[in-house]
């Protein structure tokens, strides 16, 4: 960057109040400060908009509990499929897993309540109550 481009960004002329001979340092004839007061107005307005709208998150954060709780493990999977009924014959030729679907009432989440395991986590299967389910 030149020597000029520097004097114009710090604001102060180059040249002398006649324009012509040599440059001289003098300072710009000062502008209005409208748009450095409507930034900081724009920035103050965005600051307490902001600050509300936190404010009305922590309260709403502050009602009744939620599904899942301290303590409760929830499960993501498959829901499951349904097999050809037991007592109705397959036709020739035609493959059990060809006649078996994906279950649409099964649960796809699970949430279960593990607060009570019944003693020292040892790697065994907990067979614990299910608090909630998503189909």
């Amino acid at each position: 960057m030149t020597v000029r481009g520097w004097v114009d960004i710090l604001g102060i002329s180059a040249r002398r109040p006649g324009g012509r001979g040599a440059p001289c340092l003098s300072p710009r004839t000062p502008r209005p400060l409208v748009f450095p007061a409507l930034l900081l107005f724009l920035a103050f307005a965005l600051l307490s908009l902001n600050a509300s709208l936190f404010a009305t998150a922590a309260q709403a954060q502050q009602g009744k509990p939620g599904v899942v709780g301290l303590g409760d493990l929830v499960v993501t999977g498959f829901s499951g499929a349904l097999p050809p009924p037991p007592g109705a014959p397959l036709p020739p030729g035609v493959n059990a897993l060809d006649e078996t679907f994906i279950n649409p009432d099964g649960a796809s989440l699970k949430i279960f309540d593990v607060t009570n395991p019944g003693g020292p986590p040892e790697a065994q299967l907990l067979n614990v109550p299910t608090k909630f389910q998503v189909f």
